[in-house]
């Protein structure tokens, strides 16, 4: 990033997109930066800024690759009130930070190495480089768009109210407080998320994506949800280690079986591999119980799973099919004897 002296832009950028009101809210934002994703460019975000570093004055900025050049990057400081819009040429030089030794450098050579945006052809592509990156913290990293705004990002679902609540009764047990999350927040999210969000006071922190990924289904299979803080159910990601596995398997097995000292040893203290791996270790030591693993697809790539008897197994692929969620046994018949990518082949294409 440029450094100053007076802190005095050196080329203001003269911008009706690019302003500073626009860049002092994106640098906010969760987030300081992106390799760049979806058309993106990569940005970087400097969100404090540094008084005196070697002599000069750092300021608060943001750093956004070019789209057309690969080898440009644009900076976007906030100096002196204004936007001073500088670019370097990454494969043309090193940064005089790096190229001299010795001593800091000397004004004259930072302002060399980034130099002023005065060609208007230039700063168009700053403008569009910037509003492309805006977009992207606007959608994915920023909650401040109003209360009304938010909710026309959420949707409803239909669905088979009845089935929906039975599933959940059959997973979390029909205990006094599996019912009432199930009627106070399960199902209420399910009928009307937008009144959901409002009355439990959760949009202030919602990105506009939050808003729209928002469903039930966060309230069922979510980390923080009454079913997991309960052991009905357990998540974990692709590939872990084998210890994680078993404790969250033997979780279960108390929670399904609570008289039990039966456990799954996995051995894998430290072993890292493929989830369904271990799966298919512990579904071998599970069926000496009459156990079985249920995978409850959460569309992404971790695995959400509980354990079940074959007739509450059975209870949960029927009401999950009626609700429109995949669940099935695993290893699923199909998945036989195939590797691990095989068997998530076979998940995928049902």
């Amino acid at each position: 990033m440029p450094y100053y002296e007076d802190r005095f832009p050196l080329s203001p950028l003269p911008s009706e997109v690019v302003t500073t009101d626009r860049i002092e809210r994106l640098l906010t934002a969760s987030v300081i930066g992106s390799s760049g994703v979806s058309g993106t460019p990569s940005f970087s975000i400097r969100q404090k800024e540094v008084e005196a570093y070697k002599g000069f004055y750092v300021a608060r900025s943001i750093e956004i690759r070019g789209e057309d050049d690969d080898d440009v990057t644009y900076v976007l400081v906030l100096v002196g009130g204004m936007v001073d819009a500088r670019f370097f040429e990454r494969g043309s030089r090193k940064s005089p930070w790096i190229e001299i030794e010795g001593r800091p450098p000397t004004l004259a050579e930072i302002q060399s190495y980034w130099r002023p945006v005065t060609e208007p052809a230039m700063q168009k592509r700053v403008e569009t480089a910037f509003l492309a990156v805006e977009r992207h913290i606007t959608r994915h990293h920023m909650a401040d768009a109003t209360e009304e705004h938010k909710l026309q990002h959420v949707s409803r679902q239909e669905l088979d109210w009845n089935s929906l609540g039975q599933f959940c009764t059959v997973l979390g047990g029909s205990t006094k407080e599996t019912r009432a999350f199930i009627d106070d927040h399960l199902m209420f999210a399910a009928y009307n998320p937008q009144n959901y969000l409002r009355t439990h006071g959760l949009l202030d922190n919602m990105t506009l994506d939050d808003c729209r990924e928002f469903t039930w289904l966060s309230l069922l299979m979510d980390s923080d949800s009454h079913f997991y803080r309960s052991h009905h159910i357990c998540v974990v990601d692709w590939k872990t280690e084998g210890d994680e596995v078993e404790f969250c398997i033997n979780r279960l097995l108390k929670t399904e079986r609570p008289d039990t000292e039966d456990r799954v040893d996995l051995g894998g203290d430290g072993v890292m591999s493929a989830t369904d791996d271990w799966l298919a270790k512990a579904s071998g030591q599970l069926e000496r119980l009459a156990l079985q693993i249920l995978l409850i697809d959460s569309g992404g790539d971790n695995y959400v799973f509980t354990l079940a008897d074959s007739r509450k197994a059975k209870r949960l692929v029927s009401l999950g099919k009626m609700i429109g969620l995949v669940v099935d046994v695993f290893p699923s018949p199909q998945a036989g004897g195939k590797g691990w990518f095989g068997r998530i082949m076979t998940m995928f294409s049902r």
